[in-house]
C-alpha cells in the first residue's frame, strides 16, 4: 500500500480483522444497490464457461439466450403475460 497500490479482497478482509476495524471505514460514496440481473447472468456466464463440454463461444450464445430470456420474463411487459404461452395444432 505505501506503492501506491491498492489490496486485493482477501489482504483488505485480513487487514481488517488484524486492525479491528469495520470495512465500513474504508467505503467512500454512496452505497449502490448490487444489479441482480447482471450478478444472475455472471453467476450463470461462469457456470457455462466452466464446463469442460462447451466452447466459449457455445457458452456465451447459452448466456446470451438466457439473458433474453430473463429480461422477457422477469419484467411483466404491458400486454404481455409473465407465463410463456404455448401454441400449437392439437
Amino acid at each position: 500500500m505505501s506503492r501506491g497500490q491498492t489490496p486485493d479482497v482477501d489482504t483488505l478482509l485480513s487487514l481488517s480483522a488484524w486492525l479491528g476495524v469495520p470495512l465500513e471505514t474504508y467505503a467512500q460514496g454512496e452505497v449502490v444497490a448490487p444489479d441482480s440481473r447482471s450478478q444472475t447472468l455472471e453467476s450463470i456466464r461462469s457456470f457455462l464457461r466452466a464446463d469442460e463440454t462447451l466452447s466459449e463461444e457455445s457458452a456465451e450464445a447459452i448466456t446470451s439466450v438466457l439473458g433474453a430470456a430473463y429480461d422477457q420474463l422477469s419484467q411483466p411487459h404491458q400486454g404481455l403475460s409473465a407465463e410463456p404461452v404455448l401454441t400449437g395444432a392439437r
